[in-house]
């Protein structure tokens, strides 16, 4: 009797590993093989049936990882929604508390003039919805209007000054019947305008003072 002992399989190549077993088993195998060639030929398919299982597995881990992938792009993307939503909401809440250091304010508003985006708004009196819409139009005629923005390539051009992103006009007052109005803009960020509306009996120096020392204070929670 002859014992046919084979090593456990580590790393074998699947097509080979097939072929042999295929060999073992035609007819051109000689028939002196006898019993031995039929050993082995169930021992090589015993190695192609592990290396399938092999394979097999290694095709289930593969997907796993790349399901773990898709799941921490989505956790990103989702961390990513909330820390933009968290600026928001820390945004609105400074604007609220500066409100607060503006004697007689009763309404404030964060604009960016190059988006016409309202970024954040706050009133303590009732206001209209429609003027709090037209806010950030408003605000953006003021400084970036087509005549405004003339009126500063000319003066540009009459001081011998490139045509840069400076702009001249910084502050903006405007007193109606029972308001008052003060628009700045952001040193931080020239497109960014921070606006106060106080009743008509404050201070407009104190007034405009609270706005100045409001605005490093709204642009460090941008």
């Amino acid at each position: 009797m002859l014992l046919v002992l084979a090593p456990r399989p580590r790393a074998l190549c699947l097509p080979r590993v097939e072929e042999v077993a295929q060999a073992w088993r035609s007819k051109k195998t000689s028939p002196r093989r006898g019993a031995c060639s039929q050993a082995v030929a169930r021992i090589f398919e015993a190695a192609a049936d592990s290396a399938h299982q092999s394979a097999k597995k290694g095709q289930k881990r593969n997907d796993m990882l790349q399901e773990s992938s898709q799941a921490g792009k989505v956790s990103s993307a989702k961390f990513g929604n909330f820390s933009q939503m968290e600026r928001v909401m820390s945004l609105d809440a400074k604007l609220a508390a500066l409100i607060q250091t503006v004697p007689e304010c009763v309404a404030g508003g964060y604009v960016d003039i190059g988006s016409g985006m309202l970024l954040s708004v706050k009133t303590v009196d009732s206001h209209p919805q429609e003027v709090i819409s037209l806010l950030a139009a408003a605000t953006a005629d003021l400084f970036a209007g087509p005549n405004v923005s003339l009126i500063e390539k000319m003066f540009k051009k009459a001081r011998g000054m490139a045509d840069d992103d400076h702009h001249f006009f910084q502050e903006v007052i405007v007193n109606s019947d029972n308001l008052i109005h003060v628009f700045l803009r952001g040193k931080k960020y020239p497109d960014y305008i921070l606006t106060f509306v106080c009743r008509k009996s404050a201070n407009l120096g104190m007034a405009l003072t609270k706005s100045r020392l409001a605005l490093p204070e709204i642009e460090a929670a941008v």
